[in-house]
């Protein structure tokens, strides 16, 4: 029994953490993360015959000799700064009578807007913790309880949002709009769940999780649901395009591993909840909205905006302006939508919509907020995760076949990227962590083979 609870119980509580930054206030996710890093080092998951006390100590050394703990650690120290640091924003000199954009109050440090950056420093502490608990403390079918957990929170929630919408709640309806003047869809989070859902579906089939149905209709229908909800057509084509592949090798998966049956099962399985997923919308979606989101797929209408190439020129050039007045440190998180009509001349006001939060590319509001060093912070542990993948993959590839997750982090990547050439929804602190825990378990997941261990 306690290693049952050691095995599943920190599962539960890194799930748990991992849905903090989209729905839980930051004081939340810091309790939750103090009290799942507990867990961590006190109960991890054991191998084979291993003793507590040598789990325990082996997690430590594990984490400690990461280079991704050290990485997201001075990731989350930023943070911290950058929420203290505020002050950016408009502000009125009486003496010259003029509007003026002011700078953080510590001008050499990362600055935000005054209550900016909460959340992303709770995202920071979030996949700090998890990262190390999905790298070092659970075990295959850990992982795969983490993976369940994770996706069908992320479902429930979005079937609730959807149940909100039914009920005429104004703040949802418009988050379905998916407006491109703020183009950040919670969508592409659910997405991501979604593609975690779908391969925890297949790996808890092979582990005989039957009794878990119940979660897996959340995991893969909730999140369905979720994505044609909040997303944008575009968005919506390509996050379906990547779990349409995932479907796919996740049955050629099971029939390899198992048999026919398992596979025929799996199938049925995702048809079953794509029609609950299909009765979820047309309950809550209003048709007309539902008109909207499919007319790019029947050519009634385009996948992006009449403007969007002019009005991305334009938003990108004035970016690469903030950056350049700010090429270090940026000019602050969230001061883009303030500090662009400040560098903008009258022309190109016109031309920007009147409530532009945000440029179309990710890479130009990380340049124009952030700087050269807050895109390097960005990069590095994408990378270390990338060098991660591929070094398992590897050799994870000639130990067998490999699970779902495996794929699911593979599809994922580009997904995200195709999606952040249009958008900044990976910014937003929730989409941020689900990415960044997916491709992680999806190295962890391939196989060792002895020569590596």
């Amino acid at each position: 029994m306690q290693k049952l609870i050691a095995k599943y119980g920190l599962a539960a509580h890194l799930a748990l953490l991992a849905v903090a930054p989209q729905f839980f206030s930051l004081s939340a996710a810091v309790w939750l993360a103090a009290l799942t890093a507990c867990w961590l080092f006190l109960e991890p998951s054991r191998l084979g015959q291993e003793s507590l006390s040598a789990a325990r100590q082996r997690v430590l050394r594990s984490v400690l000799s990461d280079p991704l703990f050290w990485i997201m650690l001075l990731l989350t120290l930023v943070a911290a700064v950058r929420m203290a640091n505020g002050g950016v924003g408009q502000w009125y000199d009486a003496e010259s009578g003029e509007w003026v954009m002011r700078g953080a109050a510590v001008g050499s440090l990362p600055g935000s807007v005054d209550g900016g950056g909460r959340m992303e420093f709770a995202a920071c502490l979030v996949i700090l913790v998890v990262l190390q608990g999905c790298r070092h403390a659970l075990g295959r079918g850990a992982r795969c309880a983490f993976l369940l957990g994770f996706s069908a929170i992320s479902g429930v929630a979005a079937a609730a949002e959807c149940v909100r919408a039914g009920m005429g709640d104004r703040a949802v309806l418009a988050a379905m709009d998916c407006s491109f003047s703020n183009p950040s869809y919670s969508g592409v989070y659910y997405g991501i769940a979604l593609l975690a859902g779908i391969s925890a579906f297949s790996a808890g089939l092979q582990r005989g999780w039957y009794r878990s149905l119940f979660l897996f209709v959340f995991a893969v229908a909730g999140n369905a649901a979720g994505l044609f909800a909040f997303s944008p057509a575009v968005v919506t084509l390509v996050f379906v395009s990547a779990a349409f592949l995932l479907v796919v090798y996740s049955a050629a998966w099971n029939y390899v591993t198992s048999n026919s049956g398992e596979a025929l099962v799996f199938l049925i399985g995702v048809v079953g909840f794509l029609m609950v997923a299909a009765g979820l919308v047309l309950a809550a979606v209003p048709s007309g909205g539902i008109a909207a989101k499919l007319a790019p797929f029947f050519g009634e209408a385009g996948f992006l905006p009449k403007d969007f190439f002019p009005v991305h020129d334009l938003l990108s050039r004035l970016s690469l302006d903030m950056w350049s007045v700010h090429p270090w440190l940026g000019a602050g998180l969230g001061s883009f939508a303030d500090g662009v009509r400040f560098i903008a001349s009258s022309e190109d006001l016109a031309a920007i919509p009147a409530q532009q939060s945000a440029p179309f590319g990710l890479h130009w509001l990380v340049l124009a907020e952030r700087g050269s060093i807050g895109a390097f912070l960005i990069l590095a542990p994408l990378a270390v995760l990338a060098a991660s993948y591929v070094r398992r993959a590897v050799s994870g590839v000639a130990a067998g076949f490999p699970p779902p997750s495996c794929f699911a982090g593979f599809l994922v990547l580009p997904a995200a990227v195709l999606e952040s050439l249009a958008g900044v929804s990976l910014l937003a602190p929730g989409a941020m962590t689900a990415f960044m825990l997916l491709f992680s378990v999806a190295a962890s997941s391939f196989a060792k083979v002895k020569s590596n261990v």
